[in-house]
């Protein structure tokens, strides 16, 4: 799953840094848009994938791997909900916003080392993938609401009614006609 995301974020960088460059937010929130429901798409397909067929897939390992289906539903619901938050960590970076980012994930990072902590003594190995699906979806959604408010653009695969696209872009003169694009806070 991690690495068709991966395949779709590649993809989308690009374009998502030649849109920002342009000043094209309506490109833009379409790039997102699209690779976010495509990314989601076929995180759908995996997970329900492994819902179905998990064990039997599990047991090819050995009889003892069945007993990991708890923890991959897990992982693979984790992947499921970051892959509908779509393209935020892409868009912030590709953005020259990547400070932000590496603030959340270092605070996510934070949080999956104390879950783990807390978790995995009692859970196992549904602990640690509890913890590590806890703080991947965290980041991602912090994430999204720090796009949606800074940049106008919502990232999620499909915009709940109350996340609509706002119209946030500015272009700001500065010094000998360099252009600037800045977003409202």
């Amino acid at each position: 799953m991690a690495f068709a995301l991966t395949a779709i974020n590649m993809t989308a960088a690009p374009l998502l840094s030649e849109t920002y460059a342009k000043g094209d937010r309506k490109q833009m929130q379409q790039v997102c848009t699209t690779t976010g429901r495509a990314g989601f798409l076929f995180a759908a397909v995996v997970f329900a994938v492994f819902a179905l067929l998990g064990r039997p897939l599990l047991g090819l390992f050995g009889e003892e791997f069945r007993d990991a289906y708890p923890a991959l539903m897990l992982l693979a619901g984790g992947q499921l909900i970051k892959a509908f938050c779509g393209q935020s960590g892409t868009l912030t970076t590709m953005t020259g916003h990547q400070k932000v980012l590496t603030k959340v994930l270092s605070l996510a990072s934070v949080l999956n080392v104390a879950l783990c902590v807390l978790l995995i003594p009692p859970l196992g190995i549904t602990g640690a993938a509890l913890a590590t699906s806890v703080s991947g979806v965290a980041w991602n959604v912090v994430m999204v609401v720090i796009i949606w408010r800074r940049f106008g653009i919502q990232t999620f695969a499909w915009a709940p009614p109350f996340m609509k696209t706002k119209d946030k872009w500015q272009i700001q003169e500065q010094g000998a006609g360099e252009k600037r694009r800045e977003f409202d806070e």
